[in-house]
């Protein structure tokens, strides 16, 4: 072996950059439109994780998704629905 150490990706953590979500009460702003425009989900189609699920489908087929964009998405959903989804064991 030559002495090198192998790690996870999962491990390597993700350069500093501004979130692509912000949720308010009206519902999920993306930012994914130059010149600040953003893609917007209506509160009530996304108040679970099912839907979520669905969304991120439904997103799958648009050509600006990005892995840092789903990620942002959960997260975000996430921490403001309080769903308990980050760490939770598979």
């Amino acid at each position: 072996m030559s002495g090198q150490e192998c790690i996870s990706l999962a491990d390597i953590p993700e350069p500093n950059r501004p979130r692509l979500v912000r949720i308010d009460d009206c519902g999920v702003w993306l930012d994914v439109y130059p010149g600040g425009k953003c893609y917007f989900i209506e509160a009530e189609r996304i108040n679970d994780p099912v839907k979520l699920i669905r969304w991120i489908y439904h997103l799958a087929g648009k050509h600006w998704l990005s892995k840092g964009l789903i990620r942002d998405l959960i997260d975000a959903l996430d921490e403001h629905c309080e769903w308990g989804l980050k760490g939770a064991s598979l």
